[in-house]
């Protein structure tokens, strides 16, 4: 007897789109790979942590992995936390589960585990834009004298003196 033979898997095209697509749009079938390698079986924990514990919790907290035991619902969710709302994070336990739950609208979470790490060196630091410089300011200001339309006229320049402060902050 021979055994049919097996036609080779044709090679699947990448889905391609044309329209235009936010990047976090473009970035979740890759994050979600990811994220299902930690445990979390929806990358929005890590993505939306911020929208799901409100911002007090979220500027001293990360979540790190999700742990599902075997047989049950309910998942442990490991937090880093800084080590001084360590202590304050066991009591608003209660209330951050109830957050993320409420978020999902199932139990996913049972319990949360607290390590101490320092948290803000795994957050980006907004940077503010210094102010123009007035030499920028009035520079600018002058090329864009000629423009009728007020607002527009103050955009551009608050446009020309940021590109003038940036093109001599290049030369240094």
């Amino acid at each position: 007897m021979t055994s049919p033979e097996k036609e080779p898997p044709k090679p699947r095209k990448p889905k391609r789109s044309w329209k235009v697509q936010s990047l976090a749009d473009s970035l979740a079938p890759l994050t979600r790979e990811i994220c299902a390698k930690q445990g979390f079986a929806q990358s929005e924990v890590i993505t939306r942590w911020r929208d799901i514990v409100g911002p007090t919790l979220a500027a001293h907290t990360l979540p790190e992995r999700l742990n599902f035991p075997k047989g049950q619902t309910g998942a442990t969710l490991h937090i880093l936390a800084d080590s001084g709302f360590a202590t304050e994070l066991q009591y608003l336990a209660p209330q951050a589960i109830d957050r993320i739950n409420g978020y999902f609208g199932y139990p996913a979470v049972a319990r949360l585990m607290v390590k101490q790490a320092p948290v803000s060196l795994y957050q980006r630091k907004k940077t503010r834009p210094n102010a123009p410089d007035p030499q920028d300011q009035k520079a600018a200001a002058e090329d864009v004298a000629a423009i009728e339309d007020k607002g527009l006229r103050a955009v551009l320049t608050n446009l020309g003196a940021a590109v003038l402060a940036d093109s001599r902050r290049k030369k240094r």
